[in-house]
């Protein structure tokens, strides 16, 4: 743990440690996600592509996000075309 870290919206969001397991947890209900779009007649390739675009949301990318970091928390979507 970082002594002194701002704890901005963001840094609990995606960095913070003490939230970390939860982190982990969302994204390991993308299992589930998987399985649900399978019942969907969804095909393989489009879940993959769902899933990994899912995984955007997690990262600060400015690539992705165009204030750099991520505010999926806020309700903000990133640039999927470049996931």
């Amino acid at each position: 743990m970082v002594a002194n870290e701002k704890e901005t919206t963001n840094h609990i969001f995606t960095h913070c440690e003490i939230f970390q397991q939860w982190r982990e947890d969302a994204g390991n209900q993308l299992d589930a996600i998987r399985e649900r779009l399978t019942g969907m007649d969804v095909t393989e390739i489009e879940q993959t592509k769902f899933l990994l675009k899912a995984k955007c949301f997690y990262t600060d990318d400015p690539e992705l996000w165009p204030l750099v970091e991520s505010h999926y928390h806020l309700g903000h979507v990133p640039k999927f075309d470049r996931c």
